[in-house]
């Protein structure tokens, strides 16, 4: 997903709790990241306070929803799933 692209996509569906099982990281990974290009490329023409202001209202429960998935994560170490977990995690405490 290009977030510059003119190009109009489908808003992306995060998975059900009850799918997650099923699907490997990777895609589910992937979703969080779909959803979130696609609700930034939705503010792009606003000014950087309404901006601001929309990604609170609409992009914090996916950062919450994806911290929590993080969070109940299993991965085996050394690996590269383990890496983009510490990836995730090192940017939740990252200041800004």
């Amino acid at each position: 997903m290009d977030i510059n692209s003119e190009e109009e996509i489908k808003e992306p569906l995060l998975p059900k709790k009850e799918e997650i099982p099923s699907m490997i990281p990777a895609e589910v990974g992937l979703a969080y990241c779909n959803k979130l290009f696609f609700l930034e490329k939705q503010f792009r023409d606003l000014t950087p306070e309404e901006r601001k202001d929309r990604r609170q209202e609409t992009e914090m429960p996916v950062w919450e929803s994806f911290y929590a998935w993080l969070e109940q994560l299993n991965p085996v170490k050394r690996s590269k799933l383990e890496k983009a977990e510490y990836y995730g995690y090192f940017y939740t405490t990252c200041p800004d």
